[in-house]
């Protein structure tokens, strides 16, 4: 399960609900963890450039 591999443990029914959560909202782990990937780059960004 793609969680652990985060390092989350989850119960199995709170990752069941957490999928069909997702899944209502049309989005994937891979999705939200994208998201935060780029919100990162782009506030280390900011700090670098204000360090400048």
């Amino acid at each position: 399960m793609e969680y652990q591999q985060l390092g989350f443990r989850l119960p199995e029914s709170t990752a069941r609900r957490f999928r069909s959560a997702l899944a209502l909202a049309g989005e994937t782990m891979q999705d939200i963890l994208e998201r935060a990937v780029m919100e990162y780059i782009k506030r280390e960004e900011k700090k670098a450039a204000f360090r400048r």
